[in-house]
């Protein structure tokens, strides 16, 4: 976990360390420069003193030659460009031609010149002023100096100390800051947001809480209205089947039951154990979806899956349903390799629930229409029934659970209510999209568009 006092000394170390560098550097460079010009200036005037005295003098190549020191360079350079003397040098004869050195150029060309050039081996600056005398030659003094890079080296020292000391009240500024502003937060109020008197930056935050506060209250309110209902509808609806098959246990158990009765009552407890049966399955795959998307988090189980491969095994699975209704169930694919990606369990559902409440929900002598098709990276699973249809104002509560349009129609087929809440929730889980179209005793069709999936061939 990050802590503010940490960042907070951060912010404030790296703003002073870029004030110090950057004054660092910008006193070395005044420095650098200012010595610049002194060192100019100081051989001017020396140069001039030469001048002068040279008028006095019978030699003026011993007089010349006497002078120089470890500060101070003397070159004294024919209007040719060849080195008579040299301070630093004992046989000026071995020099090369000094003609092209803008300070030689600029004497023989004005009078006087100056110059400054930079040595990466030594670091350091020479500065070059020279001056024409009255017999054509060429009188240069140079001194060097060093350069701005090891001006800088020479205060290292102290700005090492200066950041230390700079460190050091960056992290009492960094405690007392870091203090002082998390004090008003520490002391919020979550129970009543909006109630707090802090800072106007964080009331955005306050607000979203507020907000967010609400909203949870309410979806806990509607969560457990939502659990009320759905066990008041699982009652309900397992209430029934119970009563039938303990009444009719009942007549066979006491006797009551006439022989030839027997088989009939065992054939409606049949019945009755195999809807609660695919009531309870339909509960577990309802929850699990509920679970699923509740821990949205959690990484989930995809697999490629081949959708036209999975109709087809369900279709075959519903036919023997199918001919019991008399209906006709028609399939249509763009081509056999439509894939999309996510779990087969929940795609499973999807599709058998859709095709079955389309078989159930038709007219003796009708047909279901499957399609299953791909377009512009979309794939879409289309299911249409010639059955009873749903009206407008009903069509927004058909994937609500235990809602059935007809309850005496969905009783006599088996129906549970649960087969359209289930679609519902694995679109919802996989991300998908769900659109009904109904028109009352025309027929209703469901289409689901998934993101269509291309598999990565295998090498």
């Amino acid at each position: 976990m990050k802590s503010l006092s940490a960042a907070v000394f951060r912010m404030v170390f790296l703003v002073a360390l870029a004030v110090v560098l950057i004054c660092a550097a910008f006193m070395a460079w005044v420095l650098y420069d200012s010595i610049g010009i002194k060192e100019q200036r100081d051989l001017r005037n020396e140069v001039l003193l030469i001048e002068q005295s040279l008028s006095s003098v019978d030699n003026r190549a011993s007089y010349i030659s006497s002078l120089g020191n470890e500060n101070l360079r003397v070159t004294w350079i024919e209007a040719e460009g060849t080195v008579l003397f040299d301070s630093r040098v004992a046989n000026p004869t071995t020099m090369e031609n000094h003609l092209d050195r803008p300070e030689v150029a600029a004497a023989l060309a004005d009078g006087s010149g100056q110059s400054s050039r930079y040595s990466n081996t030594l670091g350091e600056v020479t500065y070059y002023n020279t001056l024409r005398l009255d017999d054509g030659t060429v009188l240069r003094l140079s001194s060097s100096q060093n350069a701005v890079y090891t001006v800088l080296n020479t205060l290292v020292l102290p700005i090492i100390l200066v950041l230390v000391a700079v460190a050091a009240l960056a992290a009492v500024i960094a405690g007392l800051m870091s203090r002082r502003l998390v004090q008003p937060i520490n002391n919020l109020d979550l129970d009543k947001p909006l109630e707090n008197v802090v800072y106007s930056e964080i009331t955005p935050l306050l607000q979203r809480i507020s907000t967010q506060r609400a909203n949870l209250e309410s979806q806990v309110d509607e969560a457990a209205q939502r659990r009320r209902e759905f066990t008041a509808n699982v009652s309900h609806e397992l209430k029934t089947p119970l009563t039938v098959i303990s009444g009719y246990a009942e007549l066979m158990k006491t006797g009551v039951a006439k022989p030839e009765d027997i088989k009939y009552f065992s054939e409606l407890i049949y019945n009755e154990a195999g809807h609660m049966r695919e009531l309870v399955e339909d509960i577990l795959a309802i929850s699990h979806l509920d679970e699923s998307i509740a821990n949205d988090d959690e990484p989930k189980e995809l697999s490629e899956v081949n959708l036209v491969k999975l109709t087809q095994r369900i279709v075959q699975r519903l036919i023997p349903y199918a001919q019991q209704g008399e209906v006709r169930i028609e399939e249509t694919f763009q081509r056999s390799d439509i894939f999309v990606r996510g779990p087969e369990g929940v795609l499973n559902e999807i599709i058998y629930n859709l095709i079955e409440n389309a078989i159930r929900y038709n007219h003796s002598g009708g047909s279901v229409r499957v399609l299953v098709s791909e377009d512009a990276g979309v794939v879409r699973l289309k299911v249409s029934d010639t059955g009873i249809g749903i009206a407008p104002e009903y069509q927004d509560k058909v994937f609500e659970r235990f809602y059935c349009v007809d309850r005496s129609r969905s009783r006599d087929t088996g129906g549970t209510g649960l087969g359209l809440a289930i679609v519902k929730h694995g679109v919802q889980y996989l991300g998908a999209h769900l659109k009904l179209e109904s028109t009352p005793g025309v027929g209703t069709t469901i289409t689901v568009e998934f993101s269509a999936y291309v598999p990565r061939p295998c090498l």
